[in-house]
Formats: C-alpha cells, sequence, structure tokens
C-alpha cells in the first residue's frame, strides 16, 4: 500500500457546483479505499465563489482544505490548465494530482512510492494498453511549435505523482511554460506540453495502467483496475449510456446518503455504467473469464445493481 497520504483535486470556473460534486465522488472513493488519506480541493475564485454561495455539506464532508488560487484571465479551459499546472509551486510536499473523473475501487498501491520524481500512465486514447496511440492533432502540434515529434511517450495527466525534488519542480515549470507557449495550437490541451517536457528532463516514471484504466474505450479494464477513468473525449457506449460516476454525482448533488450504497454495488460488479446495453458489451469485451460459465453470476449481480 502507497505510503503517499496526499491527494490533490482542481475545479474552475463556473458550473463549479456539478464539478465539485463529480470531484467529491471520486474523493469518497478514495477514502473509502485509504481511510487516513488527505484530500484537498483546488480553486480559482469564481469556482470558490460559486461553491461559498451554495449550502453544501459533502463539500466539507469529502475534502480536507479548500484552497484558492488567483490566475490570469483566459477561456474556462485555459484557467482550469494554469491552476493544474500551477500546483506544484503553490503546494509543500509530495502530493498526487487526481482528475475529478476517477473512481478510485481499490486502494493506491506501493508503485507510487516507487516514483523518485514523477509518475504518470502512458495515454492510450484508442483503449489498447499494448499499443498506445497518439492524438492525431499532436504532429500538427508539434511542427507548428517546432518540437520533435513523435515523443517517446505520450502520458494521460490525469494522475500525476509529484515529488518534493528540484528535479520535480524544475519540469513542471518547463511544462507550464510550454503549455502557455503552444496552448492556442492544442485547444488549451495540456497533454502535449507535458510529453515535450519530459522529453527535455527525461524524468517522468511509467506507472501501472490500473491507475488509468479507460472503461470509456473498453470496460474490461474495469475489472483489474485501481482508478477507473471516465475518460470524455473517449467513445461512450451510446446515448443512453450512464456511468456509476453519474449515478454517485447525482446522488452526492442531493447529499444523499445513498451515495455509499451505489459505491458498494459497483465494488461488487466490477462494472462502470449502469446500462443493459453497456453491460452486453463488457460481457463481449471479455470481461469475464468464460461468458457461457460467468453470464449467469453476471446477470444476477447485474439485476442488483441497478441504480
Amino acid at each position: 500500500m502507497s505510503t503517499i497520504q496526499h491527494f490533490v483535486y482542481v475545479v474552475t470556473g463556473e458550473g463549479a457546483l456539478r464539478r465539485s460534486a463529480e470531484a467529491a465522488v471520486s474523493a469518497f472513493s478514495l477514502r473509502c479505499q485509504r481511510p487516513a488519506i488527505r484530500l484537498r480541493l483546488v480553486c480559482d475564485r469564481v469556482a470558490a465563489a460559486e461553491l461559498g454561495a451554495s449550502a453544501t455539506t459533502w463539500l466539507e464532508r469529502e475534502f480536507d482544505e479548500l484552497v484558492v488560487i488567483d490566475t490570469a484571465a483566459g477561456s474556462p479551459r485555459a484557467t482550469n490548465r494554469r491552476v493544474k499546472l500551477s500546483l506544484r509551486r503553490q503546494i509543500t510536499g509530495d502530493f498526487v494530482y487526481v482528475d475529478s473523473d476517477f473512481l478510485f475501487v481499490r486502494p493506491p498501491d506501493a508503485s507510487l512510492d516507487r516514483v523518485e520524481h514523477v509518475g504518470a500512465v502512458r495515454d492510450f486514447p484508442d483503449g489498447d494498453l499494448s499499443n498506445g496511440q497518439l492524438p492525431s492533432y499532436l504532429r500538427e502540434v508539434c511542427e507548428s511549435a517546432g518540437w520533435p515529434y513523435p515523443p517517446p511517450n505520450y502520458w494521460n495527466s490525469g494522475f500525476v505523482v509529484w515529488r518534493d525534488t528540484p528535479r520535480a519542480h524544475a519540469l513542471a515549470n518547463r511544462w507550464s511554460e510550454l503549455y502557455e507557449i503552444a496552448r492556442e495550437l492544442t485547444d488549451d490541451r495540456d497533454q502535449p506540453a507535458f510529453a515535450i517536457a519530459d522529453l527535455e528532463h527525461a524524468l517522468v516514471e511509467s506507472l501501472p495502467w490500473q491507475y488509468n484504466a479507460p472503461v470509456n474505450a473498453n470496460a474490461k479494464f474495469a475489472r483489474g483496475a485501481i482508478a477507473w477513468h471516465y475518460w470524455t473525449s473517449l467513445r461512450d457506449h451510446g446515448p443512453q449510456a450512464r456511468s456509476v460516476m453519474d449515478a454517485m454525482t447525482d446522488h452526492m448533488l442531493c447529499d444523499a446518503g445513498s451515495v455509499s450504497a451505489v459505491y458498494r454495488r459497483a465494488l461488487t460488479t466490477r462494472y462502470p455504467w449502469i446500462d443493459s446495453r453497456g453491460f452486453m458489451s463488457y460481457v463481449a469485451a471479455g470481461a469475464y473469464r468464460s461468458a457461457v460459465g460467468e453470464l449467469p453470476r453476471a446477470l444476477r449481480r447485474f439485476i442488483r445493481a441497478q441504480y
């Protein structure tokens, strides 16, 4: 089990109430797996004002601290990225940054402790863990910015271990510089700059895919995961699909005790969606060892897990 105790989430801009509820769901799932963990929510002033005006009890319940950071004006996505990229400068000590769309289904393990400076999971936008696929826009971004292409590693920046070391600080500062140079080329995406910063510093260590299971691409990854990452950039299971994260966030916004019940059922089924169409793709994808042998048990679990 990992000894890193500090995990950090970021919520910015207007419409912060639902995003902060989603972050609270992620924090809740992490606390269920690691009760002694320290959880911090970092906001810009716009989000902080909206959250301060709302009568939420779950915000204080799920997070140990709320921190407000000033940032330069920009688009909603740019504001979010600037706050995210400033965390290593703002926070003392080791921490893990986590996107709000993660749901933890197992406790973080000792692989986090082996990170010397910075750790992340390789990005797999096609959901194929054996063959990472670079995003289609990356070549044009690199050519326009004068960056090498292809970078040897392309990291997902949704789950990053940050040690409080001079080399980690140097990489974080360079990441921020490169982001500002190319943010208009990348539509304010931060991962291209992260890849090039690591190319220059050769510092990011690879974490197991289980910390960033791409359940949107293929629900079979749910069974072996530590954290389900509901990547919004990936294909979903159709217009009727609804995730466990969606259901838990709805309950969190209502301050309903059923958040725990939804979570417990997800842990039992190891199934990240709550629609039958997604369930059949889950079985067809090989999430169960044998579709014939396991299907009756799977169906019983699925029926119990209707939210």
